[in-house]
């Protein structure tokens, strides 16, 4: 993985995932919505891996949720093969500080928008989330100390 490629990867979700919920904002449901806010409780302790591959995993499953909302499988899967080809950098960045509490508070206000059918809300929730989310992973990837350790390449 080098840091251009992270790069690619949130430029891809920046494409996507925007669109993806501006399509299903709206089209959730009773039973997803319960999956959602479930999804949005979990939380994790930084360095603890067992703790961030379960944070990853329910956090993936928000993002894929949303994508199926729309009722575009094609899309939910290309959502899905970028999340698992970032799970790598998404440990760096867990690593760097504990954000659970803040992505709780994002996930939330982008659950309101989907419900109330906010197609601006939630696209503006998006690009927020990711952004916070990239900003995480850089700051991990340029600032830490097991960069060495990692094939970043030149970006």
């Amino acid at each position: 993985m080098t840091l251009q490629a992270a790069r690619e990867l949130f430029d891809l979700r920046l494409i996507l995932e925007p669109a993806a919920a501006r399509l299903a904002a709206g089209n959730v449901d009773a039973s997803m919505l319960r999956e959602l806010d479930s999804i949005v409780t979990a939380g994790y302790d930084p360095g603890d891996r067992a703790s961030e591959r379960r944070f990853l995993r329910v956090n993936k499953a928000f993002h894929i949720s949303i994508a199926r909302a729309t009722g575009n499988d094609k899309l939910a899967r290309m959502i899905e093969a970028i999340l698992e080809e970032m799970e790598r950098l998404f440990h760096l960045g867990l690593e760097l500080r504990n954000r659970s509490d803040e992505m709780r508070h994002e996930h939330s206000a982008l659950i309101e928008a989907l419900v109330t059918g906010d197609k601006d809300g939630a696209e503006r929730q998006t690009v927020a989330q990711l952004e916070a989310a990239r900003k995480m992973v850089l700051d991990a990837l340029l600032g830490s100390t097991r960069l060495r350790q990692v094939n970043l390449g030149p970006g």
